[in-house]
């Protein structure tokens, strides 16, 4: 992961991808939502998680809302849900074809760059973005590792959809205590019996859900792996 974000990063800046430059990635759930996410953040933009379920006006409206120049994709996916798009669209298709490089990717970031932009439903008028800033995501996962007591022998499951800003929950905080993370599918995530039965089989230790979802997962199994 650390060494394709590296060489995706020097892509990007040759692209002109670069602080305050907003990336957006439409893909699915798979090892790609860390590699994309990294990159981006080692290049010095903000990237803004683009949800293939909306309507494409919608899609469009966020992508020039934030001066999206290019857009990372999985297998083509965003060229054929956003044919009007201008910019760029790299598909991870061309991932293991990316230059390798000399030596470690340099990163100059500080504490106040943009590293993620989000957008709000848009239930009361048109979505507005929100962007948070690289202490703000260090801070809480600094904080959630040590709430939750976090190491390296966690298994953590990544619910959440990564549309939502609770994927940074499922994210940093597991990179920074040296834990392994599974990226549940969409299968798993949406069928009850199905989710605890991989937290079983897989020893997951920790995950985090809405207060809803964690009621009911607490109420139906309250013998699964979980320890927090």
């Amino acid at each position: 992961i650390d060494e394709l974000s590296d060489r995706l990063a020097a892509y990007l800046q040759s692209l002109g991808v670069g602080r305050e430059s907003a990336v957006g990635l439409m893909i699915n759930r798979s090892e790609l939502i860390l590699i994309y996410s990294m990159a981006v953040m080692k290049a010095g933009g903000a990237y803004m998680p683009l949800d293939c379920k909306f309507p494409e006006d919608r899609l469009m409206f966020m992508c020039e809302d934030a001066g999206v120049k290019v857009i990372l994709t999985h297998d083509r996916l965003a060229n054929q849900v956003l044919p009007q798009f201008e910019g760029t669209i790299f598909s991870d298709r061309d991932l293991n074809g990316l230059p390798s490089l000399e030596a470690r990717f340099k990163v100059d970031t500080k504490a106040t760059d943009a590293a993620v932009l989000l957008f709000t439903s848009g239930s009361t008028g048109m979505p507005k973005g929100c962007v948070l800033e690289h202490h703000g995501i260090v801070n809480y996962a600094h904080w959630y590792k040590k709430t939750v007591q976090m190491t390296e022998k966690d298994v953590v499951a990544a619910y959440a959809n990564f549309g939502f800003d609770a994927h940074m929950i499922d994210i940093y905080p597991t990179l920074l205590s040296g834990a392994t993370l599974h990226i549940l599918t969409e299968e798993v995530r949406m069928n009850f019996d199905a989710l605890n039965q991989y937290i079983n089989d897989n020893g997951i230790t920790v995950a985090f859900f809405t207060t809803q979802i964690g009621c009911q997962i607490a109420s139906l199994f309250p013998d699964n792996n979980l320890r927090a």
